[in-house]
């Protein structure tokens, strides 16, 4: 099993480099907030500071590192690969006419959250499918739009179905009573998450 902190472009491998990796994290967390307690003003109002942490110690992103995103894919610090999530939605209908396609997922399916990439999310799977994205949503629907500068983008089919990666992997777990998992982009569900809720 390999697990990922975003916090740099390591993976960690065994008890003990992952410790060190949650160790620097917590440190920096601690030291952000003693600083902050240290700069309070008079009746506890808090003044004005300008602190320069190192960027590791500033990055933490407790809920989407052992996930990622979208948003962490536009840091350049991950590869596609490294992304563990992804939405299942089938193509309910199709406009040839303006290379559009509407999907079963919307808002509650993916969040409304936006990030560098344009649009909700990018879809990369099937192969043929994979230069469109999700570029506007409405509650439950999703339109699917043509990646600005991909060439040859395959025609999508009622009926598809694309998995789709989203903005944000913290709203988009949120979502859902389950998680699918599956092992190396395949198929075959070898598990089922339940999210803990009530945070």
């Amino acid at each position: 099993m390999r697990q990922h902190c975003c916090t740099g472009r390591s993976e960690a491998r065994g008890e003990g480099v992952i410790r060190a990796f949650c160790w620097s994290d917590t440190y920096g967390t601690r030291r952000n907030a003693d600083i902050r307690k240290r700069t309070n003003g008079p009746g506890g109002r808090a003044r004005a500071v300008s602190i320069y942490l190192p960027i590791a110690l500033m990055t933490s992103h407790a809920g989407c590192y052992c996930m990622c995103d979208l948003q962490q894919l536009a840091t350049s610090l991950i590869s596609e690969s490294d992304v563990a999530i992804s939405v299942l939605a089938r193509v309910v209908s199709t406009y040839p006419h303006r290379n559009e396609a509407m999907c079963d997922a919307g808002a509650l399916a993916v969040s409304k959250d936006t990030g560098p990439f344009a649009g909700f999310g990018h879809v990369v799977s099937p192969p043929h499918a994979r230069g469109w994205d999700l570029g506007r949503i409405s509650q439950e629907h999703g339109t699917l739009i043509h990646r600005p500068g991909e060439e040859d983008v395959g025609d999508l089919k009622i009926g598809d179905r694309v998995r789709i990666i989203p903005q944000h992997a913290c709203l988009t777990c949120a979502s859902y009573s389950w998680i699918y998992v599956v092992e190396d982009g395949g198929e075959e569900v070898v598990d089922v998450w339940v999210p803990w809720k009530g945070w």
